[in-house]
């Protein structure tokens, strides 16, 4: 499906159970005034200015794949909310975005995962490529943002770092790098005994990682790498498993401390 304007479009709700959708549009892939809801099936977005756009976005099961010039999944709508949550004094909303299960895949050019209020991960897996401009990020989230199950990677650029807030209950991590990491390159999270956790080959240049899977310890020590070989299967860049080799050590982090400077001073998404 070719679409000028919106692809798929609702002036009230949109739920998606075992459908195959491939879709392109000048404007949002998905978009419906009230709630989206995923279920199962397949959704591939290949290009779009929002992929993803509904007051109430969930993902529950099978895949979605979301290309965007813009936000990828954006969680937003016309009412303002009020302005209690959010770092930076943002205003939250009436909006969320949450994922239970099924997969999703974001390449976004704006924020990719973005909620004018808040977000929760509970489970399934959530691969974001996000921006490489630094007046975007990643992860976007006025209000509260929780992970407590699943697996959430997230690449992008430095200037505005999002993670998982301290109160989610699975443990979390986020490095922002001394230097811009190339495009194709391969990224491991490994444990303190060296061994790998996670395998990432970026398909852009990026600075920030986020990450998040029950194989993590809150203040347990994490050491990114870059280099070596992935292998198996790729979800959006996150692959079954790599071959450190002679990969060179980037930075060491904390599981649920957020860097320095924290999480505040973002932008209200779109």
């Amino acid at each position: 499906m070719l679409a000028a304007n919106k692809a798929v479009h609702s002036d009230g709700s949109v739920h998606l159970h075992g459908v195959a959708l491939t879709a392109a549009s000048g404007d949002d892939g998905v978009h419906a005034e009230d709630a989206l809801r995923i279920d199962a099936g397949r959704v591939t977005i290949t290009g779009s200015n929002e992929g993803l756009e509904a007051a109430h976005i969930a993902v529950a099961g099978g895949t979605a794949s979301v290309t965007s010039s813009d936000d990828g999944v954006n969680g937003s709508g016309e009412s303002e909310g009020d302005s209690e949550g959010g770092g930076g004094g943002e205003q939250v909303g009436d909006f969320d975005v949450t994922v239970s299960g099924g997969t999703l895949i974001i390449n976004a050019d704006g924020d990719g995962l973005d909620s004018n209020g808040t977000a929760s991960i509970t489970g399934g897996t959530v691969v974001v490529n996000g921006p490489t401009e630094r007046n975007n990020g990643a992860l976007d989230v006025n209000g509260a943002f929780t992970i407590s199950g699943g697996i959430l990677i997230a690449a992008g650029s430095s200037g505005m770092p999002v993670a998982p807030g301290t109160d989610s209950t699975q443990a979390w991590l986020s490095a922002t790098l001394a230097s811009t990491v190339p495009a194709g390159t391969t990224l491991y999270v490994t444990d303190a005994n060296g061994k790998p956790l996670a395998t990432f080959v970026t398909s852009k240049d990026m600075q920030n990682l986020v990450y998040s899977s029950s194989t993590l310890t809150k203040d347990g020590k994490y050491t990114i790498y870059s280099g070596g070989k992935a292998s198996g299967t790729s979800t959006g860049g996150l692959s079954a498993s790599g071959t450190l080799g002679s990969a060179k050590k980037l930075t060491t982090v904390t599981a649920g401390v957020a860097p320095e400077g924290g999480f505040g001073g973002r932008r209200p998404g779109r």
